[in-house]
């Protein structure tokens, strides 16, 4: 009887380890989409996340935008988007990261820093002229926006308008799929 529960546990454990794989089909990279990058100054870390792309509609203005985003104990928020009317998912080409909302081929940036929790989080972007930066896109079709990004994002001072400090965010790669 040992021999046979033996045998049987492992034919089972055999069984489980042929339909093991390191393919990605599946994966939750291919649910939810990925992106990967380096933060430096006020912040200091290498991210990691979800990425998603959707286009929102009020009233008479259009947003499209990329959103990224970590899962768990959500830490951060980013978003790069564009506004207008009559808006179309960008094709692949090179975009400008700015602070131009009404520019048609511009992107706007927003980085939320969220690890101490949604009412204390600090906002950077790129509203302020020295922000800025660059965004390619790849690959660009009805299940896929894939490429990369760079910029420096800027807190203000609510009354001044000056900065008091920046993040950049470098050498991110992404692959976003529809928002779900």
């Amino acid at each position: 009887m040992k021999r046979f529960a033996l045998f049987s546990i492992l034919a089972a454990l055999a069984l489980t380890l042929t339909f093991c794989s390191d393919d990605p089909v599946g994966s939750e990279e291919d649910e939810f989409g990925s992106v990967t990058f380096n933060l430096s100054g006020d912040l200091d870390a290498e991210m990691d996340g979800i990425a998603q792309f959707s286009l929102f509609t009020e009233s008479t203005i259009e947003q499209w935008e990329l959103s990224f985003f970590d899962t768990g104990q959500q830490t951060y928020s980013l978003t790069l988007f564009t506004q207008g009317e009559n808006l179309e998912r960008p094709s692949e080409g090179v975009y400008t990261i700015g602070n131009d909302l009404t520019a048609e081929d511009e992107f706007f940036g927003v980085f939320e820093d969220l690890e101490d929790g949604f009412d204390s989080m600090v906002e950077y972007s790129t509203s302020h002229e020295d922000a800025g930066g660059e965004l390619v896109i790849e690959e660009s079709s009805s299940d896929l926006v894939s490429g990369s990004f760079s910029f420096t994002a800027i807190k203000t001072d609510d009354e001044t308008g000056e900065p008091v400090g920046e993040v950049i965010i470098e050498n991110a790669e992404f692959s976003a799929i529809p928002t779900q």
